[in-house]
């Protein structure tokens, strides 16, 4: 297994950017000529949350609206190390759908270029083929390429490769 994304000074700029991120505060913070308060971040559900329910001894985490059934799911959090109200978050399950059956072209492929243009990155469209940036994994001859642009909006890609299952993440 040969997953190939990032070089480690590309690593250690992430990590260095999530620490950063973890240590600003966010934008209900102290301001100027404020007292000191406490570190409030966004994405913190906090003790009020209608997102956490609490049956008698039990608690439970909202995670979404399951999109077949329309019904709202629950996940227990009952005995977890830390407190359901410390929780960040995201946007909730089944908010971004994975690539499941994906569809392959030759890197030579002008279609390429027509590809999605990154939500992140919208001044960065390939003038060439060859400057289209991506997600590689190979297992023995078997070689795969995910475009970057495309893993912007779905994030995973469930795969075979090698005749192994895979997930590709971004």
């Amino acid at each position: 297994m040969n997953p190939s994304v990032f070089t480690p000074r590309v690593w250690c700029l992430v990590s260095f950017l999530a620490a950063l991120s973890l240590a600003l505060p966010s934008e209900a913070q102290q301001k100027d000529g404020d007292p000191p308060t406490k570190k409030t971040y966004r994405g913190v559900i906090g003790p009020d949350s209608e997102k956490i329910r609490v049956e008698g001894d039990k608690t439970f985490v909202w995670g979404g609206k399951n999109p077949k059934t329309g019904e709202e799911e629950w996940y227990d959090f009952t005995g977890a190390p830390f407190a359901a109200s410390e929780l960040q978050f995201g946007i909730g399950k089944y908010r971004i759908v994975a690539i499941d059956d994906p569809v392959y072209v030759k890197p030579t492929d002008q279609r390429l270029m027509a590809g999605p243009v990154s939500p992140y990155r919208k001044d960065e469209r390939p003038s060439k083929i060859d400057e289209i940036m991506v997600i590689g994994w190979a297992e023995g001859d078997d070689v795969r390429a995910y475009p970057i642009s495309l893993l912007d909006r779905h994030e995973l890609v469930n795969d075979t490769i090698g005749g192994k299952p895979v997930t590709v993440g971004w």
